[in-house]
Parts: C-alpha cells; sequence; structure tokens
C-alpha cells in the first residue's frame, strides 16, 4: 500500500478534549493553501452553486492536513482534528437546511 506524504507546510487542527474549543496552526504556505480552498468555494458561490471541501491527514487518506499540536495542548487532551468539511451554502440552500 502506498503511504500518502504529509504536506510540506503546516495546516494542523486541534480540538480540546471536550470538542468546545478548535485551534488551527498555519504557516504562510498553508494558509494559502486552506485560501486556495476557501477561493475554490467562493468562486462556486458566484455562480450561485453550493458545495464542499474536505481537508484530511495524511492517517486519513489526505494530503491537505498535518497533524501537529503543541506540548501543552497535547498535555491538556487535545485531540487532532483528521477531517474538516468546509460548506458554502448558497442563500437557496441555506434556506433549504434551516441555516
Amino acid at each position: 500500500m502506498t503511504e500518502i506524504e504529509p504536506p510540506n507546510y503546516l495546516l494542523s487542527v486541534t480540538s480540546a478534549g471536550s470538542g468546545d474549543t478548535v485551534t488551527v496552526h498555519a504557516d504562510k504556505e498553508g494558509l494559502l493553501a486552506l485560501r486556495a480552498r476557501l477561493d475554490v468555494l467562493l468562486a462556486k458561490l458566484h455562480r450561485d452553486t453550493s458545495d464542499h471541501e474536505h481537508l484530511r491527514s495524511p492517517e486519513w487518506a489526505g494530503f491537505e492536513l498535518s497533524t501537529s499540536m503543541l506540548a501543552s495542548e497535547r498535555a491538556h487532551g487535545h485531540q487532532t482534528v483528521h477531517h474538516v468539511e468546509i460548506y458554502a451554502w448558497s442563500p437557496e440552500w441555506k434556506k433549504h437546511h434551516h441555516l
């Protein structure tokens, strides 16, 4: 089986053990990668099209997220988020889904 390489940038998401807090760690390249995904969704919304993007870590068969966290986060029970879904809703679909 081929192993998926981690990204060559920092874009890690952690959540507090309670799930109440999400922390994003990123370097310049990671923020640019995130912005590129958001720009794709924005372009679709400009065409009145709803869509979504998946960001996954290599452990979850993806290449968009890294899995770094601060030692203090690890010590306080934070968990690595391996899958982030970002939904972009047009006004019609936002209303349809009662969002």
